[in-house]
C-alpha cells in the first residue's frame, strides 16, 4: 500500500470500520511516525468547556511536552485561522466549521507528521469545505505533513484527493483517484459509491454515446456538452 506525503491520499470504504485505522498504522511509510486522528464528530469534556480548557486538557491528557503551553495553543489556533477566538469562549457556541477547525488545531498540538481524517467535511457546507481543503493543502505544503482522508463519500474523495486506496475489510485496489473512481464497473461490482459527476458522465457516454470526458468540476462537463452535443 503506497502512502506518499506528496499526495493527499484518500481511503474509500463501503462502511465505517475500525479495521482501516489499524491497517493504515501498519504501513511502512507512516509506521513509528507521530500521528493524529481527527474524528468526524467533535466531542468535548462537558457542556461548559472553554477552548482553553479543552486544549490544555489535551496537552495534559496526551502528555505533550511543551516549553510554553499557551504559546503552542495560540500558534495552533493561528495556523487554522481561529486566532480571532477568545480562549475563554464556550465550545458549545462555536459553529460546525469552527469546531472542525478546532479539531484540526487540537491535532497540531503534538506536531504530528501524519494527519488522518475520518469523514473530514462532515456537516460542512460547500463553501466551508472549500475553505478547509485550501487550508489543509497549505498546511501539507508549508509544514510537510502527510494527509489521509477516510470516507464513504466518493464525491468528496474524487474532488479532493490525488491517490486512492479502496478498502473493504481488505485492500481491494489502489492507484490514481481519477482512474479508480472512473472505473464504474469495478465500483458497482464491489457495491461502492460512485461519484455523482462520474455516474452522470458514464451514463451519457455509454447509453447516449455523448462524447464527453470525465471531470471533477461540473463546469468542465458543461463546456464539453456545449462543444460536442
Amino acid at each position: 500500500m503506497e502512502i506518499n506525503k506528496s499526495n493527499i491520499t484518500g481511503v474509500l470504504i463501503r462502511k465505517p470500520s475500525d479495521k482501516i485505522i489499524k491497517y493504515l498504522l501498519n504501513n511502512e511509510n507512516i509506521n513509528n511516525k507521530r500521528i493524529s486522528i481527527i474524528k468526524d464528530e467533535f466531542n468535548y469534556i462537558n457542556f461548559k468547556t472553554t477552548i482553553y480548557d479543552y486544549m490544555n486538557y489535551e496537552i495534559k491528557n496526551k502528555n505533550i511536552i511543551l516549553k510554553d503551553d499557551l504559546k503552542k495553543i495560540k500558534d495552533s489556533l493561528r495556523i487554522v485561522g481561529l486566532s480571532y477566538l477568545d480562549l475563554d469562549r464556550n465550545i458549545n457556541t462555536l459553529s460546525e466549521s469552527e469546531k472542525k477547525l478546532l479539531s484540526l488545531a487540537l491535532s497540531l498540538l503534538s506536531n504530528p507528521e501524519v494527519l488522518i481524517f475520518l469523514e473530514p467535511f462532515n456537516k460542512l457546507d460547500l463553501r466551508n469545505e472549500k475553505r478547509l481543503m485550501f487550508l489543509l493543502r497549505k498546511i501539507k505544503e508549508k509544514y510537510d505533513k502527510t494527509i489521509i482522508f477516510i470516507s464513504t463519500n466518493s464525491n468528496m474523495l474524487y474532488k479532493n484527493t490525488d491517490y486512492l486506496i479502496i478498502y473493504d475489510d481488505k485492500l481491494l485496489k489502489e492507484g490514481s483517484t481519477k482512474e479508480l473512481l472512473e472505473d464504474v464497473v469495478f465500483l458497482k461490482k464491489n457495491s461502492l459509491s460512485i461519484p455523482e459527476i462520474v455516474e452522470f458522465t458514464y451514463i451519457a457516454k455509454s447509453k447516449y454515446n455523448v462524447k464527453i470526458d470525465y471531470h471533477s468540476d461540473i463546469r468542465d462537463i458543461i463546456k464539453d456538452i456545449y462543444k460536442h452535443v
